[in-house]
């Protein structure tokens, strides 16, 4: 029976149209969903190679003696913090509450409860609801908060701010660690 044929008969048409865009249409559609998904986890993932040179720079300048300004690493914070909340939409709603920026969320909420903050993050990376959290995108944002609790001060005397380089140090390198997990998520 020809095609044609089988399209003009009307108990036929419908279902073999349906079938036509089944079998057509849908994969197209899913292809392209899943070329957007493989787009967004590249960048994803370049983002995250792009990252971690910019953590072994300032690793390096702190195992230096150089004290990382606070405005170094809070604009780089920002920006990292932004594009793992984009990655983990939970991680990213949190920091976002309320209809803030992730500005207001470093100088209203952690800035006056860094400790609790860390913590928090911490527990939402080892109590991942299923199937939707990447627990290394969340240790990320966990070790990006704790290496801002850790900016040497220029003022402070030389032992402190030995202390807070190491401190920062530690908290760089296992962000280092954590973003090579997060780009493979």
């Amino acid at each position: 029976m020809a095609l044609s044929h089988l399209l003009r008969s009307r108990h036929l048409a419908a279902p073999l149209l349906s079938l036509l865009l089944t079998a057509v249409v849908l994969p197209v559609a899913a292809s392209a969903a899943d070329s957007d998904q493989d787009d967004d986890t590249v960048d994803f993932r370049d983002e995250m190679k792009s990252s971690g040179a910019s953590v072994d720079r300032m690793i390096a300048d702190t195992k230096a003696g150089r004290n990382i300004s606070e405005f170094r690493l809070g604009m780089f914070s920002m920006s990292l913090l932004n594009t793992l909340g984009e990655r983990d939409p939970e991680l990213g709603a949190y920091f976002h509450k309320g209809g803030r920026t992730m500005q207001t969320y470093l100088t209203d909420v952690f800035q006056y409860h860094d400790t609790d903050e860390v913590a928090h993050v911490a527990v939402m990376a080892q109590a991942p609801k299923a199937g939707t959290v990447r627990p290394a995108v969340r240790m990320s944002a966990k070790d990006t908060l704790e290496a801002l609790r850790h900016i040497p001060e220029g003022k402070d005397p030389p032992a402190t701010q030995a202390k807070d380089r190491d401190d920062l140090a530690a908290a760089l390198t296992s962000l280092r660690g954590d973003l090579d997990k997060a780009a493979q998520e």
